[in-house]
């Protein structure tokens, strides 16, 4: 099992990696501004080169674009800071699922988030996404899919289980 932490404020971040060992972070615009209003003034890119610098793992970072062609250009730049670490976190969303079959057609990883009924997990499982953040109540789980676990019927049966632990 994996933990990461939901965060984009670099020192709570610091605090918990001092702590508990984590494999990753994720963050979304509302996490992005929430630290804003904290004090924290940097760019979400700002804050992915901030994470890549001081955190191991890998880094979720969501499009906050809303437009199809401004999502993937948002995506595409995220990727380019750091291929290896860095996946982005696609709204399950008509939108989200355009951007994230175009990315996938690059040979991009991805992962899908708020994912909120199990017609959705089966849908964001067929383009093979990396993870997927079901959405169940206030509790975000992320559902790692390691190598060698890519039947869908799997995601979809994990996902089921996360919506009756919460």
């Amino acid at each position: 099992m994996a933990l990461y932490i939901d965060s984009a404020f670099l020192n709570d971040i610091m605090n918990v990696t001092r702590t508990v060992p984590l494999a990753g972070v994720t963050t979304n615009p509302s996490i992005l501004l929430a630290a804003r209003e904290r004090g924290q003034d940097l760019s979400p890119q700002g804050v992915l080169d901030a994470l890549l610098r001081s955190t191991v793992g890998s880094i979720f970072m969501q499009p906050g674009a809303s437009d199809e062609e401004e999502m993937l250009a948002e995506a595409l730049a995220y990727i380019q800071t750091a291929p290896n670490r860095v996946i982005p976190k696609i709204p399950m969303t008509h939108t989200g699922m355009r951007v994230a079959r175009r990315l996938k057609q690059q040979q991009q990883s991805i992962a899908f988030t708020a994912v909120t009924s199990v017609a959705q997990a089966y849908s964001a499982a067929m383009p093979r996404p990396i993870s997927l953040f079901p959405t169940t109540g206030a509790w975000n789980v992320q559902v790692s899919m390691q190598a060698g676990e890519s039947p869908r019927w799997q995601t979809c049966c994990t996902m089921l289980t996360c919506q009756h632990i919460f």
